[in-house]
């Protein structure tokens, strides 16, 4: 199969040039440009294979090649056609642009990626615990919770410092301020103590297993009617 499957006809050009021609000798002029396009722009000067190419009968193709010799010429021998070497010329010059172009697009896309990978390699692998990535708002919520239901001001964590490091490590310091600082210690067996049952909740959500990997309990220790309202 040719690597150019399909050319330009200009009906009214061809229509034009081929009105002294019968319906059998039009069929095989238009057999013998597609062939010889197919072909790269050239065919034999074979008689016996042109009048295969044709559909004309053996005995017929003398005649029928008096009168359709006229738009060709022969080269080596070898038969071309104006037009059909012109649009080759044509789609030739065509695809080697599109090709010029698709390189530089691709050298373009490589330079693009290659200056957002830096970027892109500051983002965080790691996600904090607690966080749905399916659902952008439980940051959103995370952070809201920071400045409500918390006892603000109660002063600095009484516990071990590698504890609380850890917390804020995770979740970051003004988190830790609000959630893990006004919370109680006790040492044996080691927990920390939750003042309100939200506060529970949200260290349970958000550092349960941090504290649990270090052997660290999550208790309540105040009266739930201090809890604020929902």
């Amino acid at each position: 199969m040719s690597s150019a499957p399909w050319f330009r006809l200009y009906f009214s050009d061809l229509a034009g040039d081929t009105l002294h021609l019968s319906d059998a000798e039009m069929g095989s002029y238009v057999l013998l440009i597609g062939a010889m396009w197919n072909a790269g722009g050239r065919l034999d000067l074979d008689p016996a294979s042109l009048a295969r190419i044709a559909r004309c009968p053996p005995g017929q193709w003398a005649k029928r090649w008096a009168r359709l010799g006229g738009f060709f010429t022969v080269e080596g021998g070898q038969l071309t056609h104006g037009r059909v070497a012109a649009e080759r010329a044509a789609m030739g010059r065509k695809r080697a642009a599109n090709a010029a172009s698709g390189a530089l697009g691709g050298r373009a896309s490589a330079l693009k990626r290659r200056a957002s990978a830096p970027a892109n390699a500051c983002i965080p692998l790691r996600r904090n615990p607690g966080e749905n990535p399916a659902n952008p708002e439980s940051r959103v919520q995370k952070d809201a919770d920071a400045g409500s239901g918390a006892i603000a001001g109660a002063g600095r964590w009484p516990g071990p410092a590698q504890i609380r490091e850890a917390v804020a490590g995770a979740q970051g310091e003004a988190w830790t301020a609000t959630w893990l600082d006004p919370c109680g210690w006790r040492p044996d067996p080691p927990a920390v103590t939750a003042p309100r049952p939200l506060t529970r909740r949200r260290l349970e959500l958000y550092v349960g297993h941090l504290l649990a990997e270090r052997g660290v309990a999550l208790v309540l220790e105040g009266p739930p009617s201090q809890e604020p309202a929902a």
